[in-house]
């Protein structure tokens, strides 16, 4: 811990060794050492600590590893989604929507189905903030959810990815009293996109 306090790179293969440690609490603070270093040089230990047993452990791990946008735990943070615990698949579903990289765009869209609200909604905003636009028709239905968050999330989602197919679908729920309020704030939110579809769906 002092030789990582310090910025010393020596300390990454003892914090990596530490990751075996039989305490989660120690093996916990290991990540948090070696998060201080960054750098590719520390995602293969991290990768690893994706297994462990410990909940708290391997979140800390994926959220880590979302920072440091490594190509290489693309697959490993894709099998992470399927983690029994919420907590981590919704860790995973935020860092994959942070590594700008669109192949993983089908395995989230699947995610909007999960069992937990917060995970489903972390996975519609990444959609979008994937500009997933493969994932356009998913959106739409779910913006057409009575759920207020689902409802509201798509929406967002819907606005960022700014295509004239997305944005045609919120100026058009503008006509229905039920999607009317988001698909405004939505569509205020990229007004210059939209200001041509909305004119024509006037005229």
């Amino acid at each position: 811990d002092a030789l990582a306090a310090i910025g010393d790179r020596r300390a990454v293969v003892p914090l990596a060794r530490a990751l075996n440690d039989p305490e989660s609490g120690v093996r916990l603070r290991a990540i948090m050492a070696l998060e201080m270093f960054g750098g590719k040089q520390i995602t293969m230990p991290l990768l690893g600590a994706l297994a462990d047993t410990h909940s708290k452990v391997r979140e800390r791990a994926i959220k880590v590893l979302g920072k440091l946008n490594d190509k290489r735990a693309l697959i490993p943070l894709l099998d992470r989604l399927g983690d029994s615990v919420r907590t981590v698949r919704k860790a995973a579903v935020i860092a994959l929507g942070n590594s700008g990289d669109h192949r993983v765009g089908a395995s989230l869209a699947r995610m909007v189905n999960d069992s937990n609200e917060t995970v489903a909604l972390e996975a519609i905003r990444a959609m979008g903030k994937l500009r997933y636009v493969a994932g356009t028709n998913i959106l739409h239905g779910l913006f057409q959810q009575s759920k207020y968050r689902i409802h509201k999330a798509a929406a967002r989602a819907l606005a960022t990815l700014g295509t004239k197919e997305s944005l045609r679908i919120l100026v058009n729920g503008l006509l229905t009293w039920q999607t009317r309020e988001q698909s405004k704030q939505a569509l205020i939110a990229v007004a210059d996109k939209a200001a041509p579809l909305l004119t024509d769906t006037l005229n």
